[in-house]
């Protein structure tokens, strides 16, 4: 779902652009997961790759419009739920962040 719902909604945002000939930006939200390996969430990691894949292939498809596309890779950030998750997982909050 992360690199579906991604993919649809710049699709469909793109295609606006195009058609009105309005330049401007995409940003897709992935995590720095899609970067760096995260050896407990293989499955997650590889879905928040694709968004940073797709987002680099958009970026060239539009560029010729004006359009430019980015992809914003935040880190994970301490919450009561990354919490839940370290004392699930019998790690600490700071192998999280």
């Amino acid at each position: 779902m992360n690199a579906t719902g991604t993919f649809l909604v710049a699709k469909a945002a793109a295609r606006v652009m195009i058609a009105a000939g309005t330049p401007g930006s995409i940003v897709n939200i992935s995590l720095i997961s899609g970067k760096v390996r995260d050896p407990t969430l293989a499955h997650y990691s590889a879905s928040k790759f694709a968004v940073i894949g797709f987002t680099q292939s958009l970026a060239r498809e539009v560029a010729e419009h004006g359009i430019t596309v980015n992809a914003i890779c935040p880190g994970i950030v301490a919450t009561p739920m990354i919490d839940h998750l370290a004392r699930a997982w019998g790690r600490s909050v700071a192998e999280f962040v």
